[in-house]
């Protein structure tokens, strides 16, 4: 219906009612005919009405619901024998599945003694990174934190994608490799808020031990997009 038929349609019935409400007021207490007349022209009125405030999709808000391309790693290790090192690349095992293949290697347990610090950066209308976008301050017993973020289902499959022991926390040194693990798993935890901000992100997790020594570290790239985008 157009917006010109919906608004004469809303003067006639306007009009109706003006008229409807001029009537004898003993007359429509004892008619019942008039007290149904006078409630389906409301209830055709309000039915009107509530076509004109259906919600409106705004698409170029700067956030929202979201979902997250992932794009690849890039390098943040400070030699090329941290404590905690971090050898991943991503491999597309299709044209909708991207996993997360490489290797991780603890040289010290992944213990309660190990903290973690998560960054992003942001790329700007320039091109480049502008650091400190978003902070997640220094958190203590990155391992029971990392399992409580991914939550138990992601936990899982992380720990069989890297062929390490289902006891999880701690994580005994050794070097673990990757069968594939497919990052949309990483959208299943407890990480990430119902709506963000759109935007290229380089995501990096540092992990420190309890005396803030550098031991190793993850990054990141990601897009933040509008669930319709590509």
């Amino acid at each position: 219906m157009g917006k010109f038929d919906k608004c004469k349609i809303q003067e006639k019935i306007n009009m109706q009612i003006r008229l409807h409400f001029k009537l004898n007021l003993n007359i429509l207490k004892n008619d019942c005919s008039s007290i149904i007349f006078l409630l389906l022209i409301i209830k055709t009125s309000v039915c009107i009405i509530a076509i004109d405030l259906q919600p409106v999709m705004r698409p170029n808000l700067p956030a929202g619901e979201f979902r997250v391309i992932f794009k690849g790693f890039c390098f943040c290790k400070l030699t090329n024998h941290d404590p905690i090192d971090y050898n991943l690349y991503l491999s597309k095992k299709s044209s909708k599945v991207t996993e997360i293949k490489g290797n991780i290697t603890f040289s010290v347990p992944f213990d309660k003694s190990i903290n973690m610090e998560t960054v992003f950066a942001v790329k700007g209308s320039n091109g480049g990174w502008i650091d400190n976008a978003h902070v997640i301050p220094l958190i203590s017993n990155a391992c029971d934190v990392l399992k409580s973020i991914l939550g138990p289902e992601t936990w899982n499959v992380f720990l069989t994608a890297f062929n390490i022991s289902k006891v999880g926390c701690p994580i005994k040194p050794g070097i673990y490799i990757s069968s594939g693990l497919d990052t949309a798993h990483l959208m299943n935890g407890n990480f990430f808020p119902k709506h963000f901000f759109y935007g290229d992100y380089k995501v990096t997790v540092k992990f420190l031990s309890y005396t803030k020594k550098f031991l190793g570290c993850v990054s990141l790239l990601t897009d933040f997009v509008r669930p319709w985008d590509y």
